[in-house]
């Protein structure tokens, strides 16, 4: 047993020195963002003006105090059970203290990936730490759902991408060795956890191929074909067809016809050039095009657009609310096919941006700043950009 345990891959859970402190740190978001970005911060110091800008953003309240106040509580959480000292300040900056016995999930779940990839580890030694890895792995990096803010998403991502990788090598030296009972196993738990992952599914299939149960891999390409017909609405892959074809002739019979899905979707492009949708659904196609778009070298860009009144208006939550209406219909308009946004809060929307270079960013802002102040004019309601790029 480690002093200090903390679980954040699947679920969250935090003991100190074996008592369980995890509702204690629930029942304050604030106090949650703070443990994320000293978690996701490891063995490097934070700025205080870092810490108070994201998870405060409040120029009303005196942020330095309370994030003082804040971190007491966390400290006092930590030493009812025995542990002083959790938390470093030096030089306005906090950070974890490391030197304690200290066990977090995700460092480990990230240094056993990293050192898969060292070059001079032997095929075994490299088989058995990504191993290690997709084992700590039991699902989404939980700050991600209970901080509820943009500045977890990219090391949720990051998380999700080391999952990813760390499946597809160890599946790809089964594959090399025949090892396909072994493998299997593997990609069917990580077909569970991450479902609209498309390269864990072409391994799985390989692995059932060669092992002649093609009936088996004909069942999991259509479970692919009802999971994101289902989910975003989206055609499966080229891949996925072509090896459908070649296990059961033309893909006619397919639970959901892929010419039928993308008629659909022809349809609903006549109409929008972007994709307005509710979070959920943003979450699951943010989390599939971030690794269509990866891998033909396109950025994927997440940006929380903000609007904020002046003081002096005296209904500000009725002015918020219209000058909304006029935002969506700007980014109906100026945005891009392929680019999508979902309301975040009433005063708050997400964007995302798909685009083949970083300098096509301040043109889309800018041409969707423009059309919005166009709309606003003499409102006295102001719209401000957070941009977070999909890999931290």
């Amino acid at each position: 047993m480690h002093m200090i345990e903390i679980v954040t891959l699947g679920s969250f859970a935090i003991k100190v020195n074996g008592a369980d402190i995890t509702d204690s740190f629930k029942k304050t978001k604030k106090l949650m963002q703070l443990l994320n970005l000293l978690i996701v911060n490891k063995n490097k110091p934070i700025p205080v003006d870092t810490i108070c800008d994201i998870i405060w953003n409040d120029d009303a309240i005196d942020t330095y105090k309370a994030l003082h106040n804040l971190v007491y509580r966390m400290r006092k959480y930590f030493e009812k059970h025995g542990e002083k000292d959790s938390i470093i300040f030096n030089n306005r900056t906090y950070m974890l203290n490391t030197e304690l016995d200290l066990w977090v999930d995700i460092h480990l779940f990230e240094d056993y990936y990293l050192n898969a990839l060292k070059p001079d580890v032997t095929e075994a030694e490299k088989m058995e730490l990504l191993l290690k890895a997709i084992e700590l792995y039991n699902g989404e990096y939980i700050f991600n759902t209970i901080c509820g803010d943009t500045h977890s998403i990219p090391h949720a991502l990051w998380c999700r991408r080391m999952f990813s990788e760390a499946v597809c090598m160890f599946s790809d030296l089964c594959l090399d060795h025949k090892e396909y009972d072994r493998m299997l196993p593997v990609c069917y738990r990580a077909i569970s956890l991450e479902p609209l992952d498309e390269q864990i599914y072409l391994r799985a299939i390989n692995a059932l191929r060669s092992k002649d149960m093609d009936g088996q891999a004909t069942a999991l390409i259509e479970s692919y074909y009802d999971i994101m017909y289902r989910e975003m609405g989206i055609r499966d892959s080229d891949s996925l067809s072509k090896i459908y074809k070649e296990l059961n002739g033309p893909a006619t019979n397919a639970k959901y016809n892929v010419g039928q899905i993308l008629g659909e979707l022809q349809e609903i492009s006549s109409v929008n050039k972007s994709m307005f949708c509710n979070f959920e659904v943003f979450k699951n196609v943010y989390r599939y095009e971030v690794r269509q778009q990866e891998r033909i070298g396109n950025l994927i860009i997440i940006i929380l657009a903000e609007l904020f009144c002046a003081s002096e208006v005296k209904s500000p939550d009725i002015a918020i609310a219209n000058a909304n209406k006029h935002f969506h219909e700007c980014c109906m308009i100026t945005l891009r096919k392929g680019d999508m946004f979902a309301v975040y809060s009433p005063s708050q929307t997400l964007i995302m941006l798909i685009l083949e270079k970083e300098e096509d960013l301040n043109t889309a802002l800018d041409r969707l700043r423009n059309q919005f102040y166009s709309r606003v004019k003499n409102e006295k309601v102001y719209l401000k950009f957070d941009i977070q790029s999909s890999i931290p």
